[in-house]
């Protein structure tokens, strides 16, 4: 057989499965996962930026930039959607059920953080701290020692007693809480007999020190008791020698 002979092969598709050669060749691949583009800047964009961020851990990062078109297309701002109903924000199809429930979450943590700021008492000296340990039938017993940590208004933080109150690790315990708490200030208040409020000289002096170095700022120290209470900042005994 002569093998010049024969015709050229076809150069059309090549011959396959019945329908495989039909299909567009791209729609048979696995879709490409690829990282979408930060949204845009301009109006709004901190919103996109906020609802990208948080969406693309539920959706992913394509699905999040789509959800995120929608959602401010439809209510116009970060604020409005997150108080939105729940069916309202499920009822978008590139946001769906999972991140509706996102966003709800964040609303559900934005009230709370609100509330807790709103309802938080403002400490501006000795006098109103005590009142409010008063109030709250949580004045320190004979012995314990209550930090009360302060944000830079005053406005209290966290109240809590400090556990190992009598030994020499409190002022260390003290003030890593009040790191922990990002707490401005801290107001010390102890259970005893408030005419040996010296025997507490030595303990505030050294968290006042300390307290500088981290950018804590010592109140006051108070020894409260049956008597009355005394203030070591009052009587003079918090000065740290050598201080400007």
């Amino acid at each position: 057989m002569d093998l010049l002979a024969l015709p050229p092969p076809a150069r059309g598709p090549l011959h396959s499965a019945p329908g495989l050669a039909e299909t567009p060749r791209r729609s048979r691949r696995a879709p490409r996962r690829t990282a979408a583009p930060l949204p845009t800047a301009g109006e709004g964009a901190e919103d996109r930026e906020a609802l990208f961020t948080l969406l693309s851990h539920c959706l992913g990062w394509i699905e999040a930039a789509e959800a995120v078109e929608e959602v401010l297309r439809r209510f116009g701002c970060l604020a409005e959607a997150i108080a939105a109903e729940e069916a309202e924000l499920a009822a978008l199809p590139a946001l769906g059920e999972a991140g509706a429930a996102a966003l709800k979450a964040v609303h559900a943590a934005a009230l709370r953080i609100d509330l807790r700021r709103r309802d938080r008492p403002v400490l501006r000296d000795t006098d109103a701290a005590l009142a409010y340990l008063r109030d709250a039938g949580a004045l320190p017993a004979e012995g314990e020692l209550c930090a009360l940590f302060l944000d830079a208004r005053h406005g209290l933080v966290a109240d809590e007693l400090v556990c190992c109150a009598a030994g020499a690790a409190a002022p260390g315990q003290v003030l890593r809480r009040a790191l922990a708490l990002r707490a401005a200030a801290v107001l010390l208040v102890r259970g005893g007999d408030p005419a040996a409020v010296a025997a507490e000289a030595a303990m505030a002096r050294a968290i006042a020190q300390a307290g500088r170095v981290m950018d804590v700022h010592l109140a006051d120290h108070v020894v409260v008791g049956r008597g009355g209470h005394a203030s070591l900042r009052a009587q003079g005994l918090m000065e740290v020698p050598g201080a400007a």
